[in-house]
């Protein structure tokens, strides 16, 4: 059985697996620098791995979510066939895929739990993988998505995984197909149940997850670059040639009318079939991105009212304010950087930060230096600042 190094991309760093028969036969990890960057760190490890010119090993790689995005197409309608969703989703990458000013390249689309699935991939990361690869005699098999791959290293139907700031949590659906939800922060990071041909590695094995995956994944089904092949490209008699021997069958009808050149009928009907699959998809194209901008538009909207609902310093100091005892007085409200610091005066400071501390849309409230002790109106008082920490949606800041 042919051998498979599988190599795991991630923001910091890039991990890679001998693999033989499901079981790992060596390991390494090597962390990016601004020197030689991506592309220099899989050379490095491709120079590193023990094979030889007699026994060459395919190579699988897993792209983490900073170069690769997976999404449900929710936005197109219902019928579209695979083919046809496949020329959507690669002339219109911008319109499902969040670009960044980077090309994208698009795989097929998958149906996973009745809806169509399609990944993208950063394009000059892929390219950089095909140079590394081919300088050194390997032939690369498939390039995948990371969140396509993790749950191959597990018997387990979950997992999460950490890249930089971004977060995947994976769960197979009811098919068995990975569903995948990116997001920023943490998330929960409890290493699974490992298989033992990756387990094998040791206690660090989890941090293989990726690479052993891409190795191990059976490519059938999955949502990935295969290179070689051609994208958009079918098994079987696709709809779009159905559709065009029906228009062409009906041209045939109108010329036996008299409506058309008897000689002209088949060429006529191939040019009005081509003329109508155009039409419906420069359409249809339309209609997603109009639908996109409805989107973005509405998205934008939700997050002005959300601002707007927030709570802000000006009210916290406004209902402080109004809420202090007789005799007690707000002074000054700093800002350094998102901590509010409050300076109050009033007979017991510490009584007022516990009152701020328990107030809706604060986080938390406690004093600030030492409490200095002042006469006002021959009363005692206490001078002191107050540092404020608010909550911002699902964040804290600071």
């Amino acid at each position: 059985m042919m051998k498979t190094l599988g190599l795991g991309i991630s923001k910091a760093s890039v991990r890679a697996v001998l693999v033989d028969d499901g079981v790992v036969e060596w390991a390494a990890e090597t962390k990016l620098d601004a020197v030689t960057g991506t592309e220099g760190a899989i050379r490095k490890l491709l120079d590193d791995a023990p094979t030889s010119r007699r026994s060459r090993p395919r190579v699988r790689a897993a792209l983490g979510p900073w170069a690769s995005q997976i999404k449900g197409l929710g936005s197109v309608p219902d019928g579209l066939d695979l083919e046809t969703l496949d020329r959507l989703v690669a002339d219109n990458s911008g319109t499902f895929f969040l670009e960044n000013g980077v090309p994208l390249t698009t795989t097929t689309t998958q149906r996973r739990s009745d809806r169509p699935v399609a990944a993208a991939l950063h394009a000059p990361l892929l390219d950089a993988i095909g140079r590394a690869t081919q300088d050194h005699g390997l032939r690369l098999e498939a390039v995948f998505p990371t969140g396509e791959v993790l749950l191959a290293s597990t018997p387990g139907d979950r997992m999460s995984w950490r890249d930089g700031e971004l977060s995947l949590e994976v769960h197979r659906d009811a098919g068995g197909a990975p569903t995948v939800r990116a997001a920023f922060g943490d998330r929960d990071e409890t290493t699974p149940d490992l298989v033992g041909g990756l387990s094998a590695i040791g206690p660090d094995a989890g941090t293989f997850a990726d690479a052993y995956g891409a190795a191990v994944l059976a490519p059938g089904g999955a949502l990935g670059i295969f290179p070689g092949r051609r994208l958009g490209r079918r098994r079987g008699r696709g709809p779009r040639d159905g559709h065009a021997r029906r228009y062409a069958f009906l041209t045939i009808v109108i010329a036996l009318a008299g409506l058309a050149a008897p000689l002209g009928f088949t060429v006529q009907g191939r040019r009005s079939a081509a003329r109508l699959e155009a039409v419906r998809t420069e359409g249809w194209s339309r209609v997603l991105d109009a639908r996109a901008e409805l989107g973005r538009v509405t998205a934008q909207l939700e997050a002005l009212r959300r601002l707007a609902a927030r709570p802000t310093v000006t009210r916290l100091v406004a209902e402080l304010a109004a809420s202090l005892p007789e005799g007690a007085a707000v002074t000054a409200v700093r800002l350094e950087g998102f901590e509010a610091h409050v300076e109050v005066v009033a007979a017991n400071a510490a009584e007022i930060a516990a009152a701020l501390g328990s107030r809706a849309g604060v986080e938390a409230a406690r004093l600030d230096g030492p409490v200095s002790r002042v006469e006002l109106a021959g009363a005692p008082m206490e001078e002191a600042t107050i540092v404020v920490s608010l909550v911002f949606g699902e964040e804290t800041i600071p």
